[in-house]
């Protein structure tokens, strides 16, 4: 698989996630870089029997996550988290060791040892260095892949990798990950496999929650007459794309009082007459537009060719491998067609739209006790002797 010749370097850190993913359900959809040493760093294939053995102790599993559903032009972030066997367990540093004594194919092994000894010298993945010596996390790697591109991240067990979306048509895509660990000098196992679906989308995602006082099911979308019903925003903006951004939130509440025009994230309204509504809201941010900011006048120097470059390599390292136009096999499979965005000067215009049907029904206003009758016989027992009826008059329903 052939590869472009420039690289991008890139920080990267540590998160938890969500989902488990067994390692030997996900079917492989990465192949060997062109210039890939297989025999240094293996690439099996999907049911490959060595995957069974490829960690001692058990199988592992994988949680996998993303925050998705991303608004074109923000970032989106990916997390894994290695998921091990019953019988071994993490330390807070990251070593992981036997949870209890036991025996494995005659061969002994002891509560708190470590399942794989720690190795004193340093290795590099392919366009990816290892943690240097004062890193303690055990050294595994994380190949990710989307959109014709890989990303390599070095890490602990934990991991997560976080990327942009300009220019992404909208749509849904998997992102598939490979994961290698390091055993010794210069060799590197393929431990498991694993994807996750995400989109991008050209409206603002949001959700939004009613809320009445002393509604005692919010569920059931019926509030009551005369008493305000709050309308709650919560806008899904993990990367903080919008932060910058004027939002804006047009409502109108569907009995014909109006349209309601704001900037917070919750309103309240009151309906006066019992009925069935279609309270309505459409969403508009505009969006500073980076690219057609102006730029600093720079001194013009010589381009230098990639290869021209020398090797440089950082700490815990995220790389960018971008595949030539004619190798990429696992494109997007695009569900939904892109609008233009609506630009205006230097601002992007995105929207996003609600509608839901609620019920007002009339409350009950005031009780009224009209009537107390207490009961009274000889033949009564002493239990009954202590019932007391009243009669109850209400306004409303």
């Amino acid at each position: 698989m052939k590869l472009l010749s420039r690289l991008l370097l890139l920080s990267c850190f540590s998160v938890t996630l969500t989902r488990h993913v067994d390692r030997t359900n996900t079917n492989s959809r990465f192949n060997p870089y062109q210039i890939w040493n297989t025999k240094q760093f293996p690439v099996w294939k999907y049911g490959d029997p060595r995957y069974k053995t490829s960690w001692t102790g058990g199988e592992l599993k994988f949680d996998v996550s993303n925050d998705a559903p991303t608004l074109t032009g923000a970032k989106i972030t990916f997390t894994i988290d290695i998921v091990f066997p019953r019988n071994q367990k993490l330390r807070p540093v990251g070593r992981v060791v036997w949870a209890e004594n036991g025996t494995i194919n005659g061969t002994q092994f002891h509560e708190g040892e470590p399942v794989y000894p720690e190795r004193n010298f340093v290795d590099a993945f392919p366009h990816t260095p290892l943690h240097d010596l004062r890193d303690k996390k055990p050294p595994y790697v994380f190949v990710w892949k989307t959109w014709g591109k890989y990303w390599q991240v070095c890490d602990g067990p934990s991991s997560s990798l976080t990327i942009g979306t300009d220019d992404v048509p909208v749509g849904s895509y998997t992102m598939d990950v490979v994961i290698y660990h390091y055993r010794k000098r210069e060799k590197f196992i393929p431990i498991g496999y694993a994807s996750t679906q995400f989109s991008i989308t050209d409206q603002i995602p949001f959700s939004v929650s009613l809320t009445q006082v002393n509604d005692k099911d919010e569920k059931d979308q019926k509030f009551i007459q005369n008493r305000a019903v709050a309308f709650s925003i919560t806008l899904h903006d993990p990367s903080q794309y919008l932060s910058q951004s004027d939002v804006t939130f047009n409502w109108d509440f569907g009995d014909r009082s109006g349209t309601v025009i704001s900037r917070e994230l919750t309103v309240t309204h009151t309906y006066v007459t019992s009925g069935t509504f279609r309270p309505r809201i459409v969403i508009q941010a505009a969006i500073p537009d980076l690219s057609c900011a102006p730029k600093q006048p720079t001194e013009a120097n010589p381009i230098a060719s990639v290869d021209d470059m020398p090797e440089i390599w950082t700490t815990a390292s995220v790389t960018e491998m971008m595949l030539e136009e004619d190798s990429v096999e696992d494109q997007a499979r695009v569900v939904l067609k892109r609008q233009a965005a609506n630009t205006d000067g230097c601002v992007i215009y995105r929207y996003g739209y609600f509608s839901t049907e609620i019920e007002i029904i009339e409350g009950i206003e005031s009780v009224q006790i009209v009537h107390v009758a207490v009961a009274d016989g000889f033949s009564l027992t002493e239990m009954e002797r202590n019932i007391v009826d009243f009669t109850i008059t209400c306004q409303g329903r």
